[in-house]
């Protein structure tokens, strides 16, 4: 159960940092292949362009809806892995840190409505004030909830 949680844990940042990096591969490639090709297929995303599968941000309103798909997958993971907290021990909790910047970027693409296109996401770290992020860090180390 405590390795279940901790790929969960793992799998789940992994994830939810790859979503504000979509601008940056914008303005170099246009093409997202962390964008699972399901929720780009959904979203009216994906393409067929020279006999291959490409996933394209033309439309911005059908991006949001697809980080919005994403971001709700990765709240559920989130929300499932801090309700499978209390199984690990004390010692051991201090691994969940990391969930604390996931929810900051989860909060600050809800903020945004989901477009990670928004000018206030480049402020400070992930869309909080430096200072405003390490007060969450530290509370929620302090606490030992994560």
């Amino acid at each position: 159960m405590q390795l279940h949680i901790l790929v969960k844990q793992v799998g789940f940042f992994c994830f939810s940092s790859s979503l504000p990096s979509i601008p940056y591969h914008a303005n170099r490639n246009h093409q997202f292949s962390y964008i699972p090709v399901n929720v780009a297929e959904k979203h009216g995303l994906l393409v067929k362009e020279g006999g291959r599968l490409e996933i394209r941000t033309d439309s911005r309103e059908r991006l949001n809806d697809a980080v919005f798909d994403m971001a709700s997958t990765a709240n559920a993971h989130l929300q499932k892995a801090r309700g499978l907290a209390k199984t690990v021990p004390k010692e051991a909790r201090s691994v969940l840190l990391a969930a604390v910047p996931s929810q900051v970027i989860l909060d600050s693409l809800s903020r945004v409505g989901f477009d990670v296109f928004d000018p206030r996401l480049n402020r400070g770290i992930l869309g909080v004030s430096p200072l405003s992020f390490q007060l969450k860090l530290k509370w929620h180390s302090w606490r030992g909830v994560y």
